[in-house]
């Protein structure tokens, strides 16, 4: 009786382990977040450290900001898909708003944006989808 109880505890925990990294393969093959990344430049072509960008997932409301790095680039992961709105602002220059970028599941989608000089409450808004 007690081969029968270990034979039968083995296939258990065999069947536990299996089912559980079979689980997280499926869960990392559907699930996870995209992003949106891209460089800021000015008027010029030159690229703009410290700008804020934040993104605004339009079903949920939810909002992520981060700041371009010293060459100008900024990349926000983990967002979970569906349609963003993009806001760059920095002061010297016209708020920027890109819409209707579309995130899927476990993608990349560059965004570049190039602001204008100005106040920081103009605005110049694009509502045509990123090319």
């Amino acid at each position: 009786m007690n081969a029968r109880f270990l034979g039968m505890t083995l296939i258990g925990i065999m069947l536990a382990i299996f089912v559980t990294g079979g689980s997280s393969d499926v869960r990392a093959q559907i699930g996870g977040g995209g992003a949106i990344e891209g460089t800021v430049t000015d008027p010029g072509g030159s690229i703009v450290p410290g700008a804020t960008v934040t993104v605004t997932n339009v079903a949920t409301g939810v909002e992520t900001s981060k700041q371009t790095n010293e060459a100008g680039v900024y990349l926000i992961p983990g967002l979970s898909p569906g349609e963003y709105k993009v806001v760059v602002t920095l002061k010297g220059f016209q708020t920027l708003i890109q819409e209707k970028v579309i995130v899927d599941a476990l993608s990349k989608v560059t965004v570049n944006l190039a602001l204008k000089v100005g106040e920081v409450t103009e605005t110049v808004t694009v509502s045509e989808a990123p090319s």
